[in-house]
């Protein structure tokens, strides 16, 4: 990383953290170009001209130019053609009820767009971008595309399509996609021609008000967008109309335009004003070669959870505010990043003291076992029943649960690290011990910065000694496992534990993978003389609580 680049990351790092809420996207037609080569409009508009039989220039031309007729006059030619030719065949059984003269135009535009996703890169800088967008600290996505690219990069958001959807079905303003102008997955919802946008307008109004608390309450970073995008001038515009000329000033500084320019030298970000008609507002412009390391800073945002847990907890803790007899279940408990939510109905609270002596062994959470990896308190003699009756339950989760002192501790470990042959364990808890500490090594961009950082600091000494704890933690399981220090790595972790209850969702994961590597180290060949004649007592013990849970299983 460049200074100057350096400079720019602590610059709107520093900008995005006086605000208390974490920032929305709003994505245009740019990304999808950028990221996929997409279609821009005129380009769409020439391919379903060409459906329909006409050059582009002809539908243009009739139009005076103006990109909403011309698609209007391209979906009444297409119509005709398409009831009756017969390479439309296939599109006639896919689609056999559209609603309205246009709707066949709108499938087709649909059509174009699928497996859009397919052509997102898994390789180079544009792929580095996108790994590093993919664990941004995002609260949610505006959008005017079309397409599903933005389903794919963020899989656990929820869409809601059109203005209808964002007005009447209640998003909950968290992990959620606001697409309001329409998706291909529903084609009659696109609003892509003059007669759609003639509908679309009056109620612009209606949904500049449902968007005005996104705006005032959260940063807004413009990706895809230029300054003078007619669909942003027009949100925003409707956005300023419903604020006073004395309110106008809580949008200051929210609004975020980042600009690809590939001559930049280094990204940089500085103040600018986007004009209105009567009024003008301060936001802040980002000039950049690339994407990264603005998408890296969002990576850098604090919050205690992710998005789509915070969503779950919105959604549940309302309905049980608004109906007066709540059928679902009430669980008081820890939310780890990847805390499997088909488990959970309502979660009211956050943390449990004194779980352990209030509710025993199977009252402990990932947390506790996290914990305990680097300072035991847990009695040996509770290890089996943790085993038996914890572990299955986290080991199946895609997390970073460590295992092996508990195996080990329960008696179930040979010298090698392995299964003893007649252990009883969990499917899980076999399959995490197979998968060791490969899972704790990302691919993509992450994997290739690992090895980046690994070329200047190839041992752990240089890594603690030289980088920041993110990125140290990042490289440390790439790692030969004999070339660790176990006491090393422990006292680096419990230096750098505000990293799990305080840091972002990114550093915090880091930091607990980190744990599960010193576990690995620690526990799996039974390093120091820990274990020194107390597995066999211990295995004894898991082999009668097995043999007990059997039994009553038979009766």
């Amino acid at each position: 990383m460049t200074e100057a680049t350096d400079a720019f990351e602590n610059e709107l790092l520093a900008h995005l953290n006086q605000f208390t809420s974490a920032p929305f996207l709003f994505v245009g037609s740019g990304f999808s170009l950028r990221y996929a080569e997409s279609d821009n409009w005129t380009q769409l508009l020439e391919r379903m001209a060409g459906l329909a039989g006409k050059p582009y220039a002809y539908y243009s031309s009739s139009a005076n130019g103006d990109p909403l007729q011309t698609a209007t006059l391209i979906a009444e030619d297409l119509r005709e053609h398409w009831w009756s030719a017969p390479e439309f065949a296939e599109s006639r059984e896919a689609f056999p009820h559209p609603s309205g003269r246009e709707s066949p135009f709108k499938y087709e535009v649909a059509k174009s767009l699928e497996g859009i996703a397919s052509r997102l890169p898994d390789v180079g800088p544009l792929n580095d971008e996108l790994e590093a967008l993919r664990v941004a600290t995002v609260e949610g996505i505006i959008t005017t595309n079309f397409d599903e690219i933005l389903e794919y990069v963020f899989p656990d958001f929820v869409p809601y399509v059109g203005q209808d959807e964002l007005l009447f079905k209640d998003p909950k303003g968290v992990a959620e996609i606001y697409k309001i102008h329409g998706s291909a997955a529903q084609p009659e919802s696109l609003v892509i021609t003059s007669s759609d946008f003639e509908r679309f307008r009056p109620r612009n109004p209606y949904l500049a008000a449902k968007l005005l608390t996104i705006f005032v309450e959260h940063p807004v970073i413009f990706v895809g967008y230029s300054l003078s995008d007619p669909n942003v001038r027009s949100i925003i515009t409707s956005i300023a109309s419903v604020l006073t000329n004395d309110n106008i000033h809580q949008l200051e500084n929210r609004l975020i335009f980042l600009n690809w320019d590939p001559d930049a030298s280094a990204p940089t970000v500085a103040p600018s004003t986007f004009a209105l008609d009567d009024t003008s507002i301060p936001i802040r412009l980002i000039t950049a070669p690339d994407f990264l390391s603005t998408f890296h800073v969002l990576g850098q945002l604090h919050r205690r959870f992710p998005a789509k847990i915070l969503r779950h907890l919105k959604h549940e803790v309302y309905e049980l505010a608004r109906t007066s007899e709540p059928s679902k279940t009430v669980v008081v408990s820890d939310l780890e990043s990847d805390t499997n939510l088909d488990q959970v109905d309502v979660v009211i609270g956050v943390g449990v003291s004194k779980r352990l002596q209030d509710k025993g062994v199977t009252g402990l959470t990932r947390r506790d076992l996290i914990l305990d990896v680097l300072d035991p308190k847990i009695e040996l003699r509770n290890y089996p029943q943790i085993v038996t009756d914890v572990l299955p339950s986290l080991a199946h989760q895609r997390t970073h649960t460590p295992i092996h002192q508990w195996l080990r501790g329960a008696g179930l470990l040979d010298e090698n690290g392995d299964l003893v042959s007649d252990a009883d364990v969990a499917p899980g808890i076999r399959a995490r011990l197979r998968l060791s500490i490969q899972m704790l090594r990302p691919n993509g961009y992450f994997g290739k910065r690992a090895h980046r950082l690994l070329e200047e600091h190839p041992d752990f000494d240089s890594l603690v000694a030289n980088l920041p704890p993110g990125d140290a933690l990042l490289a440390i399981p790439f790692l030969t496992p004999d070339s660790v220090d176990p006491s090393k790595l422990r006292s680096y972790l419990l230096e750098h534990q505000r990293l799990y209850s305080e840091g972002t969702v990114d550093a915090s994961t880091k930091w607990i993978k980190c744990v599960f590597l010193y576990d690995y180290l620690m526990n799996k060949r039974a390093v120091g003389d820990r274990w020194t004649a107390k597995s066999n007592s211990s295995r004894g013990r898991q082999k009668e609580k097995s043999s007990g849970r059997g039994s009553r299983r038979r009766g």
